[in-house]
């Protein structure tokens, strides 16, 4: 295993016990600050917490990606505060990693080209250790995803389901503490979608990281996390929260047992009634 960033004698609860990673507290947000534009989010209140997988679940343009543009630093609140680690987040985030729907590699470079390159820019790479260790890191990333054979292929060369592999490596080959995934595999078929949701789980296995996906489908959601948040239709509030009881690794037979099959349509009752707010 090539990192961790929680201690290796920590069990799961252990890890998401104590003060959260991040903290989302009475929260608004106006993308340009005015009393009359849109309201994105209104007095959202979260916590995730280190070593967790929270999925979001809600409506299109109900604030998610709203949500991770917060947590990431890349959009200040309006009003209320979001936290990392108990401090104010006030600027773009060093420990975070993200992955989008579409995988966006550089269609010059190669697969191994393209994953190093956030070891290359910015703080990560004065972080680093050397182009040798971070080579190193990468090669076991594609291991662990079943790429080894491609590193030297070019995007045009790959399948979408192996774009999006190189995605997520590429997401955490600085060693995040935080991922954050905007609907990574919406664009993909189910049969892609099912392979790489065991991929994102050796992933965080692996590197221990805390993840927050952002997802509109209820049975990847129940699938891959240990709680999911569901979000109201805009402005976007947190309305429910539910915990996922199931020890990992997961199994795709498990969509089809009572227990699963129950949270994901009680997580659907609660998408449906946007009026009801945690107390």
């Amino acid at each position: 295993m090539f990192f961790m960033t929680t201690s290796a004698t920590e069990t799961a609860g252990e890890r998401v016990q104590g003060v959260p990673l991040a903290e989302f507290r009475d929260v608004n947000l106006r993308y340009d600050g005015s009393s009359e534009s849109t309201l994105a989010l209104e007095h959202l209140d979260l916590d995730v917490h280190r070593g967790e997988m929270l999925a979001v679940v809600g409506m299109s343009g109900c604030g998610k990606s709203s949500l991770l543009k917060l947590i990431s630093g890349l959009v200040m609140p309006t009003s209320g505060s979001v936290k990392i680690h108990g401090k104010s987040v006030t600027r773009p985030l060093g420990i975070v990693g993200m992955a989008f729907q579409k995988a966006s590699l550089l269609p010059w470079r190669t697969t191994l080209q393209n994953l190093l390159l956030p070891t290359e820019v910015g703080s990560a790479r004065r972080n680093g250790k050397g182009n040798g260790e971070a080579v190193a890191r990468a090669r076991d990333l594609l291991a662990t995803v079943g790429l080894t054979d491609a590193e030297n292929k070019l995007p045009k060369e790959l399948s979408g389901g192996m774009q999006q592999r190189v995605s997520l490596c590429r997401a955490v080959i600085h060693q995040p503490e935080l991922l954050l995934l905007d609907e990574p595999f919406g664009a993909l078929d189910a049969f892609t979608r099912e392979e790489l949701w065991g991929v994102l789980q050796r992933l965080r296995e692996e590197t221990g990281c805390t993840v927050v996906l952002i997802t509109h489908d209820l049975t990847e959601s129940v699938f891959l996390a240990d709680r999911v948040a569901v979000m109201s239709p805009r402005p976007g509030r947190i309305v429910y929260e539910a915990a996922v009881p199931f020890a990992r690794p997961r199994h795709l037979d498990q969509r089809y047992e009572s227990d699963f099959t129950r949270i994901a349509a009680d997580l659907r009752h609660h998408i449906s009634k946007p009026q009801e707010v945690l107390p």
